[in-house]
């Protein structure tokens, strides 16, 4: 009588692994995906980019970023954007030409706060927008 071999349990092991850095790797995915897109909902459209830095050293809690923009628009066309399309509310005007609109979103566990500062230039307006991602 010989005995049968058991398979063994190295290939399931193995197959679950790789299981587990797919999934890893499409939510890593998923996540570079969701910043993009959401950097680039608030971008005024037609703006040139300036520049955009990301701060990342708070991570896993908190995800700061910070985006500049020009636009040939005034600030009161930009505004009347941001204010539609972000549902931000005017935080304060300046005698120096700037607008200053704030807004925040809670969903669950994560609340999300947009500043906008728009300020007139002599050809057209520069926009900053601020966006502080927190989870608790």
């Amino acid at each position: 009588m010989s005995l049968k071999q058991r398979p063994s349990h190295h290939y399931y092991l193995f197959g679950c692994g790789l299981a587990l850095l797919v999934i890893l790797l499409g939510l890593g995915g998923l996540a570079a995906l969701t910043l993009h897109r959401d950097r680039q909902a608030v971008q005024y459209p037609g703006a040139e980019h300036i520049f955009s830095r990301g701060v990342y050293h708070a991570l896993p809690r908190h995800l700061l970023w910070v985006s500049r923009y020009h636009t040939a628009d005034s600030v009161w066309t930009a505004y009347d954007w941001y204010a539609r399309e972000l549902s931000l509310m005017p935080l304060s005007l300046t005698n120096d030409g700037c607008v200053y609109l704030q807004g925040y979103k809670r969903w669950h566990y994560v609340t999300r706060s947009t500043n906008v500062t728009l300020c007139e230039t002599p050809n057209g307006s520069r926009i900053t927008v601020t966006r502080l991602t927190s989870v608790w």
